[in-house]
């Protein structure tokens, strides 16, 4: 039950603490536990490894593949003529 009023409109100072605090709770109080990292170096260095082992395999496959590439060299174009003419050759010969 509260105390009626002081001249100043409020109730006495301790009063006023207790109805102003913050419902308690871990998180208000700072308890909460500390955060702790997940990937520690021990857990880093095994996942770097786990990687590399699974995919040293298809390294090796692609490797072995681009071994047995053949390159072909092809022209684009026919043999080039001397005159740019639609016709060719025809049109120098008869003229």
């Amino acid at each position: 039950m509260r105390r009626p009023s002081t001249q100043h409109g409020r109730a006495d100072d301790t009063d006023d603490a207790l109805t102003h605090q913050p419902k308690y709770s871990r998180f208000t109080q700072q308890e909460l536990p500390a955060c702790r990292p997940l990937l520690t170096p021990l857990v880093a260095t095994v996942v770097l490894f786990g990687l590399g082992l699974l995919f040293l395999p298809l390294g090796v496959v692609v490797f072995q593949a681009s071994r047995s590439v053949v390159d072909q060299a092809r022209l684009a174009d026919p043999a080039p003529s001397d005159d740019f003419s639609p016709r060719g050759r025809e049109t120098v010969a008869a003229g």
